[in-house]
């Protein structure tokens, strides 16, 4: 009950929002500790025992490598987040301290960013918890700490900052190795043509169609000579491995969104020049989760890392194009959209909402 809660609040506000630029500093600030504490002080969520137990295997900085830290044979975690465990241990904090702490700073790296470069931060925010995106910080964080920080390597992209990009996607994937996926990235800036994305995009969905190439990836891996406790390996053996219809209304919508966005790229740009960017990182995001849709978990991770963070952000601009009465009625299709992912995302979402002092 308390998600629904949530949910309808955050449509309420998003709208009350809409006939100017949501900037205000106390709404930023109450949304904002708002969900570091309904986010930092649950308990029981989704993976919560399962991060419990890498916590508390994290003990010896010798360990630490440049890139993983190996809890065990079969758990290579990250060196970011191993680092940001030892830390949290040489103060003196416990597990729970350790998820306020990282939920925190996911939660502020994303709002922070939605403030920057949305145009309505409270529709990234309502758009952010319709999703998937709000429950990794529920539950997978390495994952939405790694998203929350590609979002700045989006800006850097559009300020032409190839350099930064790379240290900033560096350090997302310090926290989830598959974030260096967004290095290539930058290289959008070059393809911006509404042609040369729309024929991508076509393409890409025909390959999708004909069963996609995904599962090319574990098998070029292996060749190459990855072992079996690699991410990428043990990804193959996961129950989340199966691939997705490319008639799923999920793969259709974000179809939808590259053509719609394509169609009115030069007018969203000139609305919120940031769309400059965040059109065709959304749009060649889009196509490598068709091309991989038969490798389900992978598919999913770049929907998780590169989308959905970029869709945050891109379609509040998509009020922009609106004046008056017409700004209602493209904020109800908006919160339409948003009403049905929520609705679908919570038809299968099983977790009760616990805080970890009322445990």
């Amino acid at each position: 009950m308390i998600f629904y809660t949530v949910f309808m609040v955050f449509v309420l506000l998003s709208f009350l929002s809409i006939d100017k630029y949501s900037k205000e500093s106390y709404l930023y600030l109450v949304t904002l500790l708002f969900f570091m504490f309904f986010v930092g002080l649950r308990y029981a969520s989704t993976d919560y025992f399962q991060y419990q137990h890498i916590y508390e295997n994290i003990t010896d900085i010798s360990k630490l490598g440049l890139f993983i830290y190996p809890v065990s044979l079969t758990t290579p975690i990250e060196s970011g987040f191993a680092l940001f465990v030892l830390t949290i241990k040489a103060i003196g904090g416990d597990f729970f301290l350790f998820i306020f702490a990282f939920s925190s700073i996911s939660i502020y790296l994303k709002f922070r960013a939605f403030r920057k470069l949305s145009p309505f931060f409270l529709v990234s925010i309502l758009i952010y918890i319709s999703d998937e995106y709000f429950f990794k910080d529920m539950g997978q964080i390495r994952n939405s700490m790694a998203s929350g920080i590609l979002l700045y390597s989006f800006y850097c992209i559009y300020r032409g900052w190839f350099y930064r990009h790379l240290a900033v996607v560096f350090l997302a994937g310090m926290f989830h190795s598959f974030a260096f996926i967004a290095l290539f990235l930058y290289f959008v800036r070059y393809f911006k043509s509404r042609v040369f994305m729309t024929s991508i995009v076509t393409v890409s969905f025909i390959i999708a169609a004909l069963g996609g190439v995904g599962m090319m990836i574990p098998e070029v891996a292996s060749s190459l000579g990855f072992e079996n406790t690699s991410r990428i390996m043990k990804y193959t053996n996961s129950e989340f491995a199966a691939g997705k219809s490319v008639l799923s209304g999920t793969v259709l919508f974000h179809v939808f969104w590259c053509f719609f966005y394509i169609k009115y790229y030069n007018l969203l740009k000139k609305k919120w020049p940031y769309n400059d960017i965040f059109v065709p990182v959304y749009v060649y995001g889009t196509c490598i989760m068709l091309v991989l849709i038969d490798f389900g978990i992978v598919s999913g991770r770049v929907r998780e890392m590169i989308c959905l963070p970029a869709n945050a952000v891109l379609l509040p601009s998509f009020l922009l194009l609106f004046k008056g009465q017409g700004k209602i009625l493209g904020y109800f299709a908006i919160s339409g959209y948003c009403l049905l992912y929520f609705l679908a995302l919570m038809s299968d979402f099983s977790y009760n909402y616990q805080l970890f002092f009322l445990r």
